[in-house]
């Protein structure tokens, strides 16, 4: 079915006056089809289901490869599948897209004349707000969304992008049958941190400064570095969910960051200092001082469905998809 789909695809963008390449992913062991133009570079892959799976590791082609993104199917895409690939550019052909694309070709040979390529690359949606504007404090009841398929939780969370059903997909490879899913809400501590310093040594003057994010989790004291971008509301795909309470208070967090941002930004520099007719060599470790480091805190929700099979539990992000590698929750078996 696949190589038949490639065919296919390598006619109409022939047709559309493209020069079309095959090529074979061996990170992702995927078949894919590099058609140019001019500077125009465009990969393109088969998906059989539309699934979400596929539309993350097309994006992850393309931010390997460069270019533009299209996955194409004869099904249809799954809602996850398609909010991810407006929120990063990756253009979709579903089965009513592809009829249309092979009957704009087919009337453009008929007519003797090259058909013109509708390929508008997807809008991102401007669906984060401000990091800090919220108040922590104000975490509420659940509210009916308006969509059956789903409730609205008053929650600062990152979105919820991969559904049950892709979820357990993902997890089938790894535990097998799944006995039960559950979405968890994962508490974590994120902070924006800033500080301007001068370090003086004998005649060494140096400028230390900072400006970034971090996480820590809120359970275990894991801290990264790294910008989470939460929602107001986190939509749940059904009932089947849970709240964690933070376990470690904001005080203490704090200090986490505080000792990992001083970690991060400490500095080794060499110190050249001449005593009398000798020239001296100094390592010196230059720290920024805690009490100039400002630190913001908030406390947002990490998504995550645990998946127990019969052998085992599996987590996977649900923002994101990636199988986590290590447990989020400190009780990630449930029952």
């Amino acid at each position: 079915m696949s190589s038949a789909m490639y065919d296919l695809l390598r006619d109409i963008f022939t047709a559309y006056g493209y020069e079309v390449s095959t090529s074979f992913d061996f990170r992702t062991g995927d078949d894919m089809l590099i058609v140019q133009k001019g500077t125009e570079k465009m990969l393109i892959i088969f998906s059989r289901d539309g699934s979400y799976y596929d539309v993350k590791r097309m994006e992850e082609m393309v931010r390997a490869q460069g270019g533009r993104g299209l996955l194409v199917t004869t099904a249809s895409f799954s809602p996850d599948a398609q909010s991810f690939a407006e929120q990063n550019g990756i253009s979709l052909w579903d089965r009513a897209g592809l009829e249309a694309e092979i009957g704009r070709v087919f009337l453009a040979k008929v007519e003797g004349r090259t058909p013109d390529l509708e390929l508008g690359a997807p809008e991102t949606p401007g669906i984060i707000s401000d990091f800090f504007a919220f108040d922590t404090d104000s975490t509420g009841p659940i509210e009916e969304s308006g969509d059956s398929t789903g409730l609205s939780l008053q929650l600062r969370s990152l979105p919820v992008n991969i559904s049950k059903q892709n979820a357990m997909l993902i997890a089938g490879d790894n535990v097998g049958r799944i006995e039960r899913a559950m979405l968890k809400f994962i508490p974590f501590w994120q902070y924006r941190y800033r500080f301007d310093q001068r370090k003086q040594y004998k005649s060494k003057t140096l400028s230390l400064s900072g400006d970034g994010f971090g996480a820590v989790n809120a359970l275990s004291g894991e801290n990264k570095f790294v910008q989470y971008e939460a929602q107001d509301k986190a939509q749940i795909p059904d009932g089947n969910y849970e709240v964690i309470e933070s376990t470690i208070s904001k005080e203490k967090a704090r200090q986490i960051a505080l000792r990992e941002i001083i970690k991060e930004h400490t500095k080794c520099v060499k110190v050249n200092e001449v005593a009398g007719e000798a020239l001296i060599f100094e390592n010196k470790h230059f720290k920024p001082d805690p009490d100039d480091i400002s630190i913001e805190l908030n406390l947002i929700y990490l998504p995550v469905w645990m998946m127990k099979g019969l052998a085992r539990s599996i987590e996977i992000d649900a923002h994101d998809g990636r199988i986590l590698s290590r447990a989020m929750d400190s009780d990630a078996e449930f029952v």
